[in-house]
């Protein structure tokens, strides 16, 4: 993002940060509790269309990931995509995933080698699939073993990269928002894999297991989203602890869910404050 350098100079540090959020996006009730928290704050209309704001500060983004895509080089926020490839988590934070059992094959390996990759992966119980892209593509699936496989991965081009795991399946999930090494909130999002089952509060454990990921020396993005699941008991004796980190999510294209937006907004205009004495807004 470019501003006119004397503007710079002249702008007030007191002036507030401007949040801009998408139309339409995420409930009724986050939409109403963005504009109870935030001091400047501009609704995006749903054709995308980036607003320029020459006299702000900084303009944080929060919003659907196709308009992060769209928009990002109008605003200001946190969506390093590279950093949140499963394929980079992975690498770094292997041993805390959920899925660190996956191998990674192109679309075209996964068709051609079904039974084998069923069979050898997942343990004649079936598999889960999903892209190895931060930007999702098509939605993950679990592929059980006498499914039929699904006509739009056939689609999919022969070279995308998918993560194929074994099936882990979770009793509960809890989004954390991340900043800094430190946990800003959280909540339950989902139980027995459905989601929308929202609850303000938040086991130990599973705390636990996001400050381990939260204080990793590797880090994907200075704010980010972390999601925690507990899996079945069976599970314990698989890798050793029943909660693991499900995946990680950019900050600018994920919904706070139940999350304490208050709060959210307090450390994400902090860290904005911060990259802007510094000049970096990356980790």
């Amino acid at each position: 993002m470019t501003r006119d350098p004397i503007e710079d100079q002249v702008m007030r540090k007191d002036y507030p940060i401007r949040w801009v959020i998408e139309e339409g996006m995420f409930s009724e009730e986050y939409q109403a509790a963005m504009k109870a928290s935030v001091g400047l704050l501009t609704v995006l209309p749903m054709s995308g269309v980036p607003v320029d704001f020459p006299s702000d500060r900084a303009r944080i983004f929060h919003g659907s990931i196709e308009t992060a895509q769209f928009v990002g080089e109008q605003y200001d926020g946190w969506c390093t995509w590279a950093n949140f490839t499963p394929s980079k988590v992975l690498t770094h934070w292997g041993s805390l995933m959920l899925n660190q059992d996956a191998i990674f094959v192109p679309c075209g390996e996964l068709i051609r080698r079904e039974k084998e990759l069923r069979w050898n992966i997942g343990g004649g119980t079936g598999v889960f699939v999903r892209v190895d892209s931060s930007k999702k593509g098509f939605r993950s699936f679990a592929l059980g073993a006498d499914a039929k496989f699904p006509k739009h991965v056939a689609a999919e081009d022969p070279e995308t990269m998918l993560l194929v795991s074994k099936l882990h399946p979770l009793i509960a999930e809890w989004r954390f928002v991340v900043c800094r090494g430190k946990i800003v909130s959280a909540c339950q999002y989902a139980v027995n894999g459905q989601l929308n089952r929202y609850s303000k509060g938040v086991p130990s454990d599973a705390a636990v297991c996001a400050s381990k990921a939260a204080n990793h020396k590797w880090q994907p993005d200075p704010i980010y989203m972390l999601d925690v699941g507990r899996r079945d008991t069976w599970g314990k004796d698989l890798h050793g602890d029943e909660y693991s980190v499900v995946e990680v999510n950019p900050f600018s294209a994920s919904d706070f869910y139940e999350c304490d937006i208050a709060k959210i907004v307090a450390a994400a205009n902090a860290e904005a404050e911060r990259a802007l004495e510094t000049g970096n807004w990356g980790v």
